[in-house]
């Protein structure tokens, strides 16, 4: 059984972001592309495009203001885009390095 915490918008596309330190690093995976991949393009990832992208600044911000309050140096964050150019995140998954972590500058 699928449970949902609302609804499942209608995407266009969808946007993976890697941040790694201070840099955030985008790009538009056309997942709608192919019947495979309009659910969930993971399924298939090395069969979609994926074009480089700048997001808007306010999204970089909120994402640099996550990154921030977690402690995350590294992670992965994915959105939907919907028709009208709304974006909604689906998915956030951290690499286990925190500020101060081995290796890492504090």
């Amino acid at each position: 059984m699928t449970r949902g915490f609302g609804q499942s918008p209608r995407k266009a596309n969808e946007v993976r972001a890697t941040v790694v330190g201070s840099g955030v690093f985008s790009g538009k995976i056309d997942s709608q592309a192919r019947v495979e991949t309009q659910i969930d393009w993971r399924h298939r990832p090395f069969d979609i495009d994926e074009i480089p992208i700048q997001l808007p600044p306010a999204v970089e911000a909120k994402i640099d203001q996550l990154m921030q309050v977690f402690g995350f140096v590294h992670d992965a964050l994915d959105f939907v885009v919907t028709a009208d150019g709304e974006r909604a995140m689906s998915l956030a998954v951290p690499a286990p390095v925190r500020r101060g972590g081995r290796g890492l500058p504090r």
